[in-house]
């Protein structure tokens, strides 16, 4: 240990006892000053060294002391102007350390010690102290050994302040304290800082800005936390939320899409918990707030894919708003020999819409008329393709290994093959189909690969094809497991629908038509289920299947051939239709720690009952369609009263499948009590629910029910 921290040590100790003793108020200002030259100045002043010693090590210590003893004794010895010089000890030294023991001793109960913590925080607060927290933070990260934990800390305390300081102050919180006054300070720092980083740069001195990312990530987080909160879209006039709405959009316009990316799981739940809210509302303006901002987040958490698209009037607040989202972007200039400076300011900073090609402008400053290429006719480039690197795996255990690469290119090319290299190799396919489809489901999506996600879901869909019975028992056995996002759930169903489709299409070559739902790797039933009710496609889709099944079911009299007759081929699904449907129906009441289906997570239960009524219609003349029957039929009359639309919608069609896929007779001799209630609940939704939907369903199950019974044959006592 050198001598300046063995002097420094030594002078801290004293202070420090001394402190804990003095009952003089001479005494104790003379102990108070003589502390106050470890902040520099006075007639002796430290070395550097010694600075750094007790900014290190022995000023969070010394800032408890004065804490410990400031009490009513402390305040009977000390005048206004001494208990300033108290105060100055937690405005002048190293911010981040002041800032988290100020905090920290706000969990006492009222007394003198927590109202002079509270003067003090506001006096730290508006002398701008939030920016040199930043600024302290920003150049610690370059050092050789950073601490990563103070970081997190100052991160947490500093986005959590406003709710920090209303528990533990409650009635007696003060009104900068208030997130309205407080967060537009940490908005002023965040500029302040990042003016002293382009100062920095501009100095060829190194800065780090990865904390202030972080913290502007946090912060947003927290906002789009407000933007679905039930009471804030019930209780909040329209400017308060117009304001929330132009928050999000700018942050969004600040953050790139990695960034984004990092935070995707909460930006989907908000996208889930706060669209129906905003859907709900009886005022047209506020529908069309929640529609803008539904629409930007969705395209965020599914770039490249399809995203939520709803009709609305292109108001000019609505236009302002979406202007909002479009990024500066600065056209800097190469210097040119012999310019003047001052013609720099030439060069501007015009928004773009995001995927726009904006034309080039004439350079101003450039020799452009000189040396002009426009006379020379342009090669045609249209047929050239992008030449990879990295070759097609010939092999299913090497594109395995080309799955958990980090080469972007590599696995670029082996996703963009993968699905035809699983179907033209089934045999080597089978053998790691659990390992492979595992493998994809866990695959997080990779910005740099085009297409991503419909690569990936392509390729499950082809393992699951080829391998069915123990892809399809991973899959669903993983649906209710922990661990799990809510999109990598939808997935699952979406892959098990699709796949049952094509096993079942080798019966017909003619191609089954079912929902446009079960064949979408983006969810377009998230649309559907938190649209206003005009963008809902699944239901008449649903509808157009009934429909023809009733038609084919209908017995009618006519002389000679009315259709072709179809050769008969064997169903594929048929088969394995139990594997796929019976472990779905199963443990949907079972909440586990991440997942919960009647509870929040009601958009998953709404796509799992469309599933199920999928597989139901795809099991037609199966053996074990009957079983299937009775098994959906009771997991209906459990759900039946459930308040989201989408669900019942699922429901309702389910039902209708039911009956289209199992015999009447069937029915009517094993369940037939249930049948009978079911058409009584079918009567009460028809006349009675609020949603139009629910209604023509309900209503298309009972016309079916009574073709079924009208189409019986005469028995024989008749």
């Amino acid at each position: 240990m050198d001598g300046a921290a063995v002097s420094v040590r030594r002078d801290l100790r004293d202070i420090i006892t001394e402190l804990a003793e003095v009952a003089d108020a001479d005494r104790l200002l003379e102990v108070l000053s003589r502390a106050r030259r470890y902040f520099g100045g006075g007639e002796n002043p430290p070395s550097a060294q010694e600075i750094a010693e007790f900014n290190k090590f022995h000023y969070t210590p010394l800032l408890r002391t004065l804490l410990a003893n400031m009490g009513p004794q402390w305040c009977d010895l000390l005048t206004a102007e001494r208990l300033d010089l108290w105060d100055n000890y937690f405005l002048e030294g190293p911010a981040d350390q002041a800032f988290l023991v100020l905090l920290d001793s706000l969990v006492s109960k009222p007394c003198l010690r927590l109202d002079r913590c509270v003067h003090v925080l506001e006096k730290f607060l508006q002398r701008g102290a939030l920016a040199r927290i930043i600024w302290e933070v920003c150049r610690q990260q370059l050092e050789a050994k950073p601490t990563p934990i103070l970081h997190e800390t100052l991160l947490t305390r500093i986005c959590n302040f406003p709710d920090h300081t209303a528990n533990c102050l409650q009635k007696q919180n003060k009104s900068l304290f208030y997130p309205k006054n407080y967060y537009p300070l940490v908005g002023k720092a965040i500029l302040h800082v990042l003016h002293m980083v382009s100062a920095s740069l501009r100095e060829g001195k190194g800065c780090s800005i990865s904390f202030i990312s972080q913290l502007l990530g946090k912060i947003l987080k927290t906002l789009l936390e407000v933007w679905s909160s039930d009471g804030v879209v019930r209780h909040s006039a329209h400017p308060l939320l117009h304001h929330i709405s132009r928050s999000i959009f700018i942050c969004l316009s600040l953050l790139s899409k990695e960034e984004v990316h990092t935070c995707k799981q909460e930006v989907l739940l908000a996208l889930t918990s706060g669209t129906p809210l905003y859907l709900e509302s009886s005022l047209p303006s506020v529908r069309f707030l929640g529609m803008v901002v539904a629409e930007r987040l969705s395209k965020y958490i599914d770039a490249g894919g399809s995203s939520l698209s709803f009709e609305y009037e292109e108001t000019g607040e609505i236009k302002e708003l979406k202007s909002l989202i479009s990024p500066y972007v600065i056209e800097a200039m190469s210097p040119v020999k012999g310019l003047d400076p001052s013609q720099s300011s030439q060069c501007s900073a015009e928004p773009y819409e995001e995927g726009e090609q904006k034309e080039p402008k004439p350079d101003p400053c450039s020799d452009s008329d000189l040396d002009s290429d426009d006379d020379l006719t342009p090669y045609d480039m249209s047929g050239d393709t992008e030449l990879k690197k990295s070759k097609v795996p010939a092999y299913i255990r090497d594109a395995i290994e080309a799955l958990m690469s980090e080469d972007l290119e590599k696995l670029e090319v082996t996703m963009s093959s993968m699905s035809g290299l699983i179907r033209s190799n089934p045999s080597a396919t089978k053998e790691v189909s659990t390992e492979l489809v595992k493998i994809l489901l866990h695959l997080d999506e990779r910005p740099g690969v085009e297409n991503f996600i419909a690569l990936r879901y392509s390729a499950m869909v082809s393992v699951t094809v080829i391998d069915p019975v123990p892809v399809s028992q991973y899959l669903t056995g993983e649906f209710y497991s922990l661990n799990y996002s809510l999109r990598q759930r939808m997935d699952i169903l979406d892959v098990l629908a699709t796949a049952a489709q094509e096993l079942a299409e080798s019966a017909n070559p003619e191609k089954a038509e079912t929902p446009e739902t079960a064949a979408s790797p983006d969810l377009q039933s998230t649309s559907s289920a938190r649209g206003d009710g005009k963008d809902e496609a699944s239901p008449v889709d649903w509808r157009k299947i009934v429909e023809e099944r009733i038609a084919s079911k209908t017995r009618r009299f006519a002389k000679g051939q009315t259709s072709t007759t179809v050769a008969a081929a064997p169903n594929r699904f048929h088969a394995v239709a139990g594997h796929f449907f019976f472990p779905l129906v199963q443990h949907y009441d079972r909440p586990v720690v991440t997942f919960d289906l009647l509870g929040d997570d009601r958009l998953v239960l709404g796509r799992l009952v469309h599933t199920l009524g999928i597989l139901m219609h795809l099991a037609l003349h199966a053996t074990i369609a009957s079983q299937m029957g009775k098994a959906l039929l009771e997991f209906i009359w459990v759900l039946r009263f459930h308040t989201d639309p989408f669900v019942r919608q699922g429901l309702l069609f389910g039902v209708s499948t039911i009956l289209l896929s199992v015999p009447w007779q069937c029915l009517m001799a094993d369940v037939c009590e249930e049948v009978l209630e079911m058409k009584c609940w079918l009567s009460d939704v028809a006349e009675s629910d609020a949603d139009e939907d629910c209604r023509r369903l309900a209503v298309s199950g009972l016309l079916l029910m009574e073709k079924l019974q009208s189409n019986l044959p005469p028995s024989p006592n008749q």
